[in-house]
C-alpha cells in the first residue's frame, strides 16, 4: 500500500512539473522574461534534492537553457555563452540528446551574433550529428534555420534559401512557432532583392507571427522592410501603401515610429517627384534623430532631478520625525523628574549636534546636485552648438553627391556627441567620459552605418586610457568619424578587404596621450587639402583644437598619429 501511495504521489508530481515547464515554455516564447526566470526558480526550488534523477536533472537544464537563451536576448552575451556551453557539457554527459542539441544551437547563435563563423560551423556539425544519431525529427527545424543564418551571413544565398525553406517546412510540420516565425523573416530577407512577390509573401507571414507574440514593434519592421523590397524594385505605388501600413499599425498598437521609418517615406516620395512630402518626411526624419540623440541627457537629468527631490522630501519627512522624537521625549523628561531630565537633556544635545552635521552635509549634497545639474545643461548646450556650427559648414560644401551621404554624415558626428552623454560619470561629476566603452562604441557606430560586413571590412580597436575629459573626448570622438567614414567610403575601392587600425594610449615618460589611426587601403597626402575636402578641413580644425603634434604617412595606406597633452 506505501509503494503505491508514493508511486502515485511521484506521478502527480510528475505531472505537476510538466505543466510548469509548459508554462515556462511559453513565457520565454512570449518574451516574459520577468515572469519566466520567476517561474524557473520557483519550480528549481520545488525539484531541490531530487535534481539528481533523470528527469528532475533534465527540467534543471532545460530551465537553465531557458536562462541561457533569456541573457542571449538581453545581450548578456558572455554570461549566455558560458551557461549554454556547461549545459552542452552536462547534457552530453547525462546522454539528454534533446538538450545537447538544442544548446549547440543557442551557442551557434552567440557565436554568429560575434561574427566568429568558423565556431557558428563547428557547432552547426556537432548539432547535425547529434541528429543524425538520434533522430530528433520534431527539433530539426532548429538546426536548419540557424544552418540558413549562418549562410546568409558568409554569402552563399543559395544555401540560405534552401535551409530556411526546408527549415519553415519542418517548422510548419510540427507547429514550432519560433522557427515558423524566423524562416519566414529569413525567406523574405534573402527574396527581397530578387523576388519582391516572394519576400512580400514570407513578411507577411512574419507579421503574422510577430503580431501572435505581441511583438509590435517588429512587425512594424517587417511592414518597412516590405516597403523597401518595392522600393529596391522600383514598385513605389506598392512601397508607399506599406509604409502608410506602418504608419497606421503603430498608431493603432502604440508603437513609438522610428526614424527609420521617415527615412523610408522621404525616398518613396523623393522618388515619385512629391518635394513637399519628401521634405517633410526628411524633416520628421531629423527630428526623431536628433530627440533619439538627446534621450539619453534627458534620462540623466531626469534622473538627477528625482534624486534630488527624493532626497530633499527624505529629509522633510526626517525633521518631522526628529521634531515628534523631541516632543516625546520632552513630555516624558517632564514627567520623570530632575535627574531623568539631566540625562535626558545630554542626549538631546548628542541628537541635536548629529542632526546639524546631517543637515549639514545633506545641504553639501543638494549643492552638489545642483552643480552637476547646471554642468549638465552647459554640456548640452554646447554641443548643440556644435551641432549648428557643423550643419552651417556642411550647407557650403557641395561635396555630396546624394542627401542620404550628406544625412549619414551629418548623423554620424551627431551622435558621436551624443554618445559622450552616455558615458559621462554623473554620479560624482559630468567631466569625465569612459573612454574604453566609448571609443568601441563609436567606431561601431560608424563603421554600421556603412554595412562594413558587405564590404569585409575589419576594426582593430585597443585602448589603454580609461577615462579622459569630455574637452579631449569630444575633438577625438569627431575626428574617428571622419577618419572612419574616409576610410570606408575611399581607402578600399580597389580591395575585396580592409583592415582600420585605432590605438589610444598614454607615454609613460611625458604623460601625453597618442592617438593613432592606419588603413591599409589606397593612402591619401593628409597635407594636401582636397576641393570641398569638408572632412580634412573638420579633421584639421579639431587637431589645432587639442593642440596636438601630427605626424603621418601614405606609402602602405595611410596613417595618422597625433600627440598632446
Amino acid at each position: 500500500m506505501f509503494c503505491l501511495m508514493m508511486q502515485i504521489f511521484l506521478q502527480a508530481q510528475s505531472m505537476n512539473e510538466a505543466f510548469d515547464s509548459s508554462n515556462i515554455d511559453s513565457l520565454v516564447f512570449y518574451d516574459q522574461f520577468d515572469l519566466a526566470e520567476k517561474a524557473i526558480l520557483k519550480q528549481n526550488d520545488s525539484i531541490g534534492k531530487q535534481s539528481k534523477t533523470r528527469s528532475f536533472r533534465k527540467t534543471i537544464l532545460k530551465n537553465d537553457l531557458h536562462l541561457a537563451y533569456i541573457d542571449a536576448r538581453n545581450l548578456k552575451l558572455g554570461k549566455a555563452l558560458t551557461l549554454a556551453l556547461t549545459i552542452e557539457e552536462k547534457a552530453q554527459k547525462y546522454e539528454l540528446h534533446e538538450l545537447q542539441f538544442k544548446a549547440c544551437l543557442l551557442i551557434e547563435n552567440i557565436y554568429e551574433h560575434n561574427s566568429s563563423f568558423q565556431l557558428c560551423k563547428n557547432y552547426l556539425e556537432k548539432a547535425f550529428e547529434i541528429n543524425r544519431q538520434y533522430k530528433l525529427d520534431s527539433f530539426y527545424s532548429e538546426y536548419f534555420i540557424r544552418a540558413a543564418s549562418y549562410y546568409r551571413l558568409t554569402n552563399n544565398k543559395d544555401s540560405a534559401l534552401w535551409y530556411a525553406k526546408e527549415g519553415l517546412r519542418l517548422a510548419q510540420q510540427y507547429n514550432n512557432k519560433r522557427e515558423i516565425i524566423d524562416g519566414n523573416l529569413l525567406l523574405g530577407i534573402l527574396n527581397s532583392k530578387t523576388n519582391v512577390k516572394e519576400a512580400v509573401f514570407y513578411y507577411s507571414n512574419a507579421i503574422r507571427g510577430y503580431v501572435d507574440k505581441r511583438e509590435y514593434s517588429t512587425a512594424v519592421a517587417m511592414y518597412d522592410n516590405i516597403s523597401l523590397a518595392y522600393i529596391k524594385n522600383k514598385q513605389l505605388d506598392s512601397a508607399l501603401k506599406y509604409s502608410d501600413s506602418s504608419i497606421l499599425f503603430s498608431n493603432k498598437n502604440g508603437v513609438t515610429i522610428n526614424s527609420y521609418t521617415y527615412r523610408i517615406r522621404h525616398g518613396i516620395f523623393k522618388s515619385i517627384g512629391d518635394i513637399d512630402s519628401a521634405y517633410n518626411n526628411l524633416k520628421l526624419y531629423q527630428e526623431l534623430l536628433e530627440k533619439e540623440s538627446l534621450q539619453n541627457e534627458q534620462i540623466e537629468i531626469k534622473k538627477v532631478t528625482e534624486k534630488y527631490n527624493l532626497e530633499k522630501s527624505q529629509a522633510l519627512i526626517k525633521s518631522k520625525n526628529q521634531q515628534i522624537f523631541f516632543i516625546v521625549s520632552l513630555l516624558l523628561i517632564l514627567g520623570i523628574g530632575s535627574i531623568i531630565l539631566y540625562r535626558k537633556n545630554k542626549k538631546i544635545q548628542t541628537q541635536n549636534i548629529l542632526i546639524s552635521r546631517q543637515m549639514e552635509t545633506m545641504t553639501k549634497e543638494i549643492e552638489h546636485k545642483q552643480v552637476l545639474l547646471s554642468e549638465l545643461q552647459h554640456r548640452v548646450k554646447n554641443n548643440l552648438q556644435h551641432v549648428i556650427s557643423i550643419l552651417e559648414i556642411q550647407k557650403e560644401s557641395i561635396g555630396f553627391n546624394t542627401i542620404d551621404e550628406l544625412v549619414r554624415e551629418s548623423q554620424n558626428r551627431v551622435l558621436s556627441m551624443a554618445l559622450i552623454h552616455k558615458k559621462l560619470n554623473i554620479s560624482e561629476h559630468v567631466n569625465e567620459v569612459d573612454f574604453k566603452k566609448y571609443l568601441a562604441e563609436l567606431a561601431d557606430l560608424v563603421a554600421n552605418s556603412y554595412d562594413i560586413n558587405r564590404k569585409k571590412i575589419s576594426l582593430i580597436i585597443t585602448c589603454e586610457v580609461e577615462k579622459i575629459s569630455i574637452e579631449k573626448a569630444m575633438p577625438i570622438g569627431l575626428i574617428l568619424v571622419e577618419l572612419i567614414s574616409n576610410s570606408i567610403k575611399y581607402a578600399f575601392q580597389d580591395k575585396k578587404t580592409g583592415i582600420i587600425t585605432i590605438a589610444f594610449s598614454k607615454e609613460e615618460a611625458s604623460q601625453k596621450l597618442q592617438l593613432y589611426y592606419a588603413d591599409n587601403g589606397i593612402g591619401y597626402d593628409f597635407d594636401i587639402q582636397a576641393e570641398n575636402g569638408l572632412g580634412l578641413s573638420i579633421i584639421k580644425g579639431l587637431i589645432d583644437q587639442l593642440d596636438a603634434v601630427v605626424k603621418t604617412d601614405y606609402k602602405n595606406g595611410f596613417e595618422l598619429i597625433l600627440t598632446f597633452k
